[in-house]
């Protein structure tokens, strides 16, 4: 950058081009000595915008955060195309569609039988029913 005389007037400078929804960055620089001499400058203020993570299924979950930006990362959609699985996405509780469907619903790494929220309610034995008006135990696992 070549400095002008006049240290009150914007001083400016091309650094390259930037290809279109690539990385974008502004610098301000501040000769803080107003001297015209390159001692030490101070960064005032940095921009740094990135595109958008891609969704394939418009669920607001990316397949990756790498170089993009989602106010989801680091939370990765598992199957970006299908909108109804997702972090977010509920699986169970017993006898709901998605503790049948062989889907991991909510990206956490488990699907049906294996999901502890898929899992039937039972009693544990030897408790009195519930319906007596005591609560009893209740426990849940896999069957």
């Amino acid at each position: 950058m070549n400095k002008t005389a006049d240290n009150d007037a914007l001083q400016s400078s091309s650094i390259g081009s930037i290809a279109s929804g690539g990385t974008t960055v502004c610098v301000k620089l501040n000769d803080s000595a107003g001297d015209s001499i390159a001692t030490t400058i101070t960064l005032d203020r940095l921009f740094l915008t990135a595109p958008l993570c891609p969704d394939l299924d418009g669920d607001g979950y990316p397949s990756t955060c790498t170089a993009c930006n989602n106010p989801h990362c680091p939370a990765l959609d598992c199957n970006d195309n299908d909108v109804l699985v997702n972090p977010d996405a509920p699986e169970g509780p017993y006898g709901n569609s998605t503790c049948s469907d062989n889907k991991d619903n909510n990206c956490n790494g488990l699907s049906d039988a294996s999901e502890p929220a898929c899992w039937p309610i039972t009693l544990a034995s030897g408790e009195s029913n519930p319906g007596s008006g005591d609560i009893g135990t209740i426990t849940s696992g896999a069957t």
